[in-house]
């Protein structure tokens, strides 16, 4: 169905996808996002004809439904994809993947780089006017942070971003940074999974 799909009429599906992986993410359905856009990144990547802006977004996308399922390799692959496609002036996709790769690396002892990664995607994010996409790196520091043992920094990470999300009235998102906070010294008491 989807190979035989050309430019004209593969865009919207695209599109479609990315905007359903985007449903799925905040409805937090980790599955069904993967699916979504693996269905789109399957079709980008068939279509081999240079076209490497969508498809490193989309790695990165297919990265974080990944991380988030616990499937912590793979998802690290999907960044490699994601950073070797991606334009350097992409900033989306350069923190997407930068995101995803540095919370993998602080679960496998790697705390430096983890945090260097983190927070080059908020350092990437600051200057946009992209509040969401600024949040989400802020929450994804937070738990870079968490993971490599900074207890008390966290906090105050986490609380930047809820401001953020509060300003762009994303009420999904500002709810669970609201229910990580009230959690926070119990879940960061406890050593990461």
């Amino acid at each position: 169905m989807t190979e035989d799909l050309g430019l004209a009429r593969g865009l919207p599906f695209i599109l479609r996808a990315e905007h359903a992986w985007i449903v799925e993410t905040l409805a937090g359905d980790d599955a069904a996002a993967e699916d979504e856009i693996r269905a789109a990144y399957e079709v980008l990547e068939r279509w081999k004809m240079g076209e490497k802006g969508l498809l490193s977004t989309h790695a990165a996308r297919l990265a974080q439904s990944l991380y988030a399922q616990q499937r912590y390799e793979e998802a690290e692959d999907y960044t490699k994809i994601s950073e070797q496609a991606g334009a350097s002036d992409d900033i989306a996709t350069q923190m997407f993947w930068r995101q995803v790769r540095a919370k993998a690396l602080a679960r496998r002892g790697e705390d430096g780089a983890a945090e260097g990664l983190a927070r080059e995607a908020v350092a990437l994010a600051e200057p946009t006017d992209a509040l969401d996409m600024r949040a989400d790196a802020l929450v994804d520091l937070a738990e870079v942070l968490r993971l490599v043992g900074r207890k008390d920094e966290p906090k105050g990470v986490l609380e930047d971003a809820l401001r953020l999300y509060e300003r762009k009235g994303n009420v999904v998102s500002a709810a669970r940074a609201r229910d990580v906070l009230a959690n926070a010294v119990r879940t960061w008491q406890t050593p990461p999974p």
